[in-house]
C-alpha cells in the first residue's frame, strides 16, 4: 500500500490524474492491479489516501513554524515572511496532491483541509499572543483567522488555476511571498520586513 501511494504522489508531479491509469500505477509500484484493487477501490480512493499522507506530514511542519524559539530570535515581520515562503514551497512542492484531491469532491477531503487550517490559525494565534501580550486577544485572533484564510485563498487559487494567468500580470513566488507577507503583517498590525529578501533564505 505504501508503495503504491509512492508512486501515486510521483505520477502526480508528471501528469495530471485523468492520465494516470491503474496499470502505469501497478507498473510504477511494482504491484499488480489485482493487489491494488483489492485495497483501494478505486482512483478516487488512491487520492483519499495520498491526501491523507499530505494531511499528516502538514502538522509537524506547522508545529515547526509556531516553534517559539524562532520567533523570540528576530522580529515578527521576519518571522510571518520565513512562515509565508515555508508555506508557498509546501504547496509548490505537493500542491497537485491537494488540487486533486479537491477534485474528486468527497466531505473527507474537506474535513482535512479545514483541520489542517484550523490547527495552523490555533498555532499561529498562541505563539502570537505570547509575542504581543498587550494586544487585545478577540482583535488578534481575528487578524489571525484572516491571515490563515487569505494566505489559503490564495494558495488555493494558484491550484484551481495552475500556470494559467489570473492577473493582467504575471507574478513569481518571490513577488507572491512579498504581497502576502505585507497584507498578514497589515492585519496583525505590525512591521513588515524590510524588501527585498531572497525566497530561498
Amino acid at each position: 500500500m505504501d508503495r503504491v501511494l509512492k508512486a501515486l504522489e510521483t505520477l502526480l508531479d508528471e501528469k495530471p490524474f485523468e492520465r494516470i491509469t491503474m496499470i502505469e500505477l501497478a507498473q510504477r509500484s511494482g504491484t499488480g492491479t489485482s493487489s491494488i484493487y483489492a485495497r483501494f477501490k478505486d482512483k478516487n480512493t488512491l487520492v483519499l489516501g495520498v491526501h491523507a499522507r499530505l494531511q499528516e506530514r502538514a502538522f509537524p511542519c506547522l508545529e515547526k513554524l509556531t516553534d517559539m524559539q524562532r520567533w523570540q530570535s528576530k522580529p515578527i515581520g521576519t518571522s510571518v515572511w520565513e512562515s509565508i515562503v515555508s508555506v508557498v514551497k509546501f504547496y509548490r512542492e505537493h500542491g497537485q496532491i491537494v488540487r486533486t484531491a479537491l477534485l474528486v469532491d468527497r466531505p473527507i477531503v474537506y474535513e482535512r483541509q479545514v483541520q489542517v487550517l484550523q490547527f495552523a490559525s490555533g498555532h499561529f494565534a498562541g505563539v502570537l499572543a505570547a509575542m504581543m501580550p498587550s494586544a487585545d486577544p478577540k482583535a488578534l485572533d481575528r487578524a489571525v483567522d484572516g491571515s490563515v484564510r487569505l494566505v489559503s485563498a490564495v494558495m488555493h487559487q494558484s491550484l484551481i488555476f495552475r500556470n494559467q494567468l489570473i492577473t493582467r500580470k504575471a507574478v513569481s513566488d518571490r513577488e507572491l511571498v512579498r504581497q502576502l507577507t505585507t497584507a498578514v503583517c497589515a492585519l496583525l498590525q505590525v512591521e513588515p520586513p524590510q524588501f527585498p529578501m531572497s525566497v530561498q533564505q
